[in-house]
């Protein structure tokens, strides 16, 4: 797979998605890398967590643009957890396309997640449970 990542998922591209230099516009990438965070969290953390009463917000996020993608192109977006803190963890995305069966880079991301107790309303040390689930999927 792409530079050391284990989860990917398709990315549907929408014309909406275009914008009027006929490439995907700059504010997408965000809900592309929401659609890696959300399936890999899904995938990773399984059902060990009860969404209603806690999960994560996001605290920061950074993407880098580096090519264009347009409406025919195949996109993928790669997840993974690049660091396990006390209450967070650090979420590495890369938004590619499949270019003649070559990987190409459009975007390059990272982003903070804090684990939440949604009830309370206060953040909460990561579950021993979550931390094993990641750590154990991404080797780290």
């Amino acid at each position: 797979m792409f530079d050391g990542y284990k989860h990917k998922v398709p990315v549907q591209l929408r014309f909406s998605d275009i914008d009027r230099l006929n490439h995907v516009n700059n504010a997408l990438y965000h809900t592309y890398i929401e659609l890696g965070r959300v399936h890999y969290l899904n995938e990773v953390l399984n059902r060990s967590v009860d969404w209603e009463q806690r999960g994560f917000i996001l605290a920061h996020m950074e993407v880098d643009h580096l090519t264009p993608i347009f409406l025919t192109d195949e996109v993928f977006c790669f997840t993974k957890v690049s660091k396990v803190g006390t209450k967070s963890i650090t979420l590495k995305n890369a938004v590619t396309k499949l270019v003649h069966s070559e990987w190409v880079l459009c975007a390059d991301a990272s982003s903070v997640l804090v684990a939440m107790d949604y009830q309370d309303n206060v953040t909460i040390p990561l579950p021993p449970e979550w931390r094993r689930l990641i750590s154990s999927f991404d080797n780290i």
